[in-house]
């Protein structure tokens, strides 16, 4: 659960350096010590409870009262490249107010983040980050993230040896910190009723509250970090992977044009018969959205498709071609089926 401070900011007498304008400022050499200085100002906030002061570092984070960073939706040093590297906000919005266009405050959003650590790097690139391009970043994480993982090459280990390994990766964050689900194995399933709910069990034997369906076991069970990892054993961990914004954009959108691609081929056209040519997203533009598709193929031009959210969009309006001519021709071998569906849904 993240604290999150709400309403107008208050003040702190707390003069430790994590709370100070002078602290921060020195913190910025590198970006391990900003990390490092997130880290304090994170256990003041949700282990000591204490209230700090807001700041905004570098234009584009926002550190709240609560120990949290929060990252700018745009890059306020490219907009205002003189924008102090440390401001309170009183002293931020009055930047802004001064050196806004119109003298009005502009719509800027903030968002939870966690900045790549430095032995992290991009997996399109293989780059790293530095307290120069530290806000380039595009965070994944979450439950699209989570994963278990065949532990077969940490039998006899801990897990905090296999923590610790983990640690030493560079392509992403692990971390098994489910404590409900830790380790998985088939030795941990337990099909008998579950006594906690005997009385819907004697109501319907085929129930499925059984005591351990997959195998699942945490801390409630005993397993912490001494844990002796097994033959057959999995571990469920959280992993946070981070890509340069550019990078991200690539990735989706070759991913994009390979599935896109398979869809027209699988319907029947070559490869040399289609051709999909990248167009801005018609539904949403941000870092987590691909590109959409114009659509060229030997029957002429005009689909438009691409995903929004979890459907994909297909806009076949502008394409004006006439199919009756490929239903002439449907006991011809050269047209299979999902072609002539495809052709049939164009139309």
């Amino acid at each position: 659960m993240q604290k999150i401070s709400l309403g107008p900011p208050q003040k702190s007498t707390i003069t430790s350096p994590y709370n100070t304008a002078e602290g921060i400022a020195k913190s910025l050499v590198s970006l391990t010590d900003f990390q490092n200085l997130l880290t304090e100002r994170y256990i003041a906030g949700y282990e000591r409870d204490e209230n700090l002061t807001i700041f905004y570092v570098m234009g584009n984070f926002y550190l709240d009262s609560c120990g949290n960073c929060m990252k700018a939706d745009r890059d306020i040093k490219k907009i205002y490249p003189s924008i102090p590297d440390v401001l309170n906000s009183e002293e931020y919005w009055k930047f802004m107010e001064e050196n806004a266009a119109d003298k009005q405050k502009p719509m800027i959003g903030f968002s939870m983040a966690s900045i790549p650590p430095a032995n992290i790097v991009c997996p399109v690139c293989q780059k790293s980050w530095t307290l120069e391009d530290c806000y380039d970043f595009v965070e994944y994480t979450g439950a699209d993230s989570e994963k278990n993982i065949s532990l077969k090459d940490y039998v006899g280990k801990t897990l905090y040896d296999v923590q610790m390994i983990f640690n030493e990766r560079t392509d992403a964050i692990y971390r098994i910190n489910q404590p409900e689900l830790i380790i998985r194995n088939d030795r941990f399933i337990d099909l008998a009723p579950n006594p906690d709910y005997a009385d819907y069990n004697n109501e319907n034997p085929q129930s499925p509250m059984v005591i351990n369906r997959r195998g699942w076991v945490g801390e409630k069970q005993g397993i912490n970090g001494n844990y002796v990892v097994q033959e057959g054993d999995d571990g469920y961990f959280n992993i946070w992977r981070y890509y340069h914004r550019a990078c991200n954009h690539q990735r989706l959108n070759e991913e994009a044009l390979i599935q896109f691609t398979r869809i027209f081929e699988k319907a029947g056209f070559k490869e040399l018969d289609v051709r999909l040519l990248e167009t801005p997203n018609q539904y949403y533009q941000c870092d987590y959205y691909a590109c959409w598709f114009n659509v060229n193929t030997i029957y002429g031009t005009g689909i438009l498709i691409g995903w929004r959210k979890r459907v994909i969009n297909i806009d076949w309006s502008q394409w004006g071609y006439d199919f009756s001519y490929l239903f002439r021709r449907t006991e011809s071998a050269k047209w299979n089926s999902s072609h002539i569906l495809l052709a049939q849904s164009l139309t």
